[in-house]
């Protein structure tokens, strides 16, 4: 089947598109521990290893039963309560300075790197909904974007009340859709905004020129001069998850058959070629193709399109850093080198659905065990940054999120 908000094809027994992270079917069965949601045939939960049996859940015979009757218990009580009050009497007279509470990295936390083409043009994939430019940070929450200092991600303030993603910034100008998918341009400096396109999708800005969806045009690919204004069709045929490389514009694309392919078009002759046939998330450097189609991890060579398999995992997601790829698969997310080698986990118990670039620092929208769901940035060596404590909800269970 396909998810009905992005138009992944997806397994039939899946509970969540592994491209948007819509839910796709009713919960039927939680893990009877931490509440993760299972397929009807999983017996063993993958965040906690619990079997799923009633046996499981059984209480055992409480070892501490009947230790309030204890005379220990009693004196220890005792001792707590007067050392409580000495201890209340000597704060209340020699007071101290307050501190904020953080967790582990949020106070040293900063974001470094500059953004390349390649990151911007990924990130609109998952909808472009973090951008950084030389002093600060952007990023979308609940259809409003948000702006903070590079130097202190704590402190972030609504920039624009209606914004969906989409993010790009160029001559202080910085472009976004709106909810309703209009290409909308605010003027950094004068604080003003200029509609620019209307019910567009993957914009990606190269030079003069934006390269969009136009999706009341069959989702068909257009170019945008905003010089001169004139606006050009370059396909007849669906084109998702647009990105630029030098001469080329890289796209997804979809035939009667709801089959998908990887696809390029040469800007100079326009001239388009199919280089993978199935659908997958793709990400571009100066030399390879990395492809990830949820069971593989591969690398394509852009000039030769010669494929190798870099590593069989089950993943959701992915990026590259650097000469990291970071990926997410089932509760985990994970890093290697560009090889497949030196692989280990950075974090465990989160489901990641949504990993963009920053640079040097990748965005991560998911859900955690122990945080509900989370927006943070991290780096390569596993210091991570949640986007401040009002942005984040927790949640008792799966259902809830």
């Amino acid at each position: 089947m396909y998810c009905s908000q992005c138009g992944t094809y997806v397994e039939d027994d899946m509970l969540f598109c592994p491209q948007c992270g819509k839910q796709l079917q009713p919960i039927k069965k939680v893990c009877i521990r931490c509440h993760l949601p299972l397929s009807e045939d999983e017996e063993i939960c993958p965040a906690c290893g619990t079997r799923q049996t009633q046996e499981e859940i059984i209480e055992e015979e409480d070892p501490y039963k009947d230790y309030w009757k204890k005379p220990i218990l009693w004196i220890i009580a005792l001792v707590l309560c007067i050392s409580s009050i000495f201890l209340g009497n000597y704060m209340t007279s020699h007071p101290l300075q307050a501190t904020k509470s953080t967790s582990t990295n949020q106070e040293s936390y900063t974001l470094k790197g500059r953004t390349s083409m390649y990151d911007l043009s990924y990130n609109n994939q998952s909808g472009g909904t973090v951008i950084k430019n030389q002093k600060s940070f952007y990023y979308v929450n609940n259809n409003q974007l948000y702006v903070s200092d590079l130097n202190q991600l704590d402190n972030s303030e609504v920039l624009i009340d209606d914004c969906v993603g989409y993010l790009s910034i160029k001559n202080h100008v910085l472009y976004y859709c709106d909810s309703n998918y209009n290409y909308q341009a605010y003027d950094l400096n004068k604080k003003t905004t200029t509609q620019i396109l209307e019910n567009i999708y993957y914009p990606v800005i190269k030079g003069n020129e934006v390269y969009y969806q136009l999706d009341q045009d069959d989702e068909s690919l257009y170019c945008y001069d905003l010089t001169t204004k004139e606006n050009k069709k370059l396909n007849d045929e669906t084109t998702y998850d647009i990105t630029i490389d030098g001469k080329y514009v890289y796209y997804l694309s979809k035939d009667d058959q709801e089959k998908y392919s990887l696809k390029r078009m040469n800007l100079e002759d326009e001239k388009v070629e199919t280089i993978y046939n199935e659908q997958c998330e793709f990400f571009i450097n100066d030399q390879f193709i990395y492809l990830s189609n949820g069971s593989q991890i591969l690398q394509m060579n852009k000039e030769n399109l010669e494929t190798k398999t870099i590593k069989e995992v089950e993943n959701r997601t992915m990026v590259l850093v650097g000469n990291k790829i970071i990926y997410a698969s089932s509760t985990k997310v994970n890093c290697m080198n560009l090889n497949g080698k030196d692989e280990h986990v950075l974090f465990k118990n989160v489901v990641a659905r949504n990993l963009q670039v920053l640079g040097n620092d990748i965005f991560m929208e998911g859900y955690e065990q122990r945080n509900g769901e989370t927006f943070c940035v991290f780096n390569s060596e596993g210091q991570r940054y949640y986007l401040g404590e009002n942005q984040t909800e927790t949640f008792e269970n799966v259902q809830d999120a």
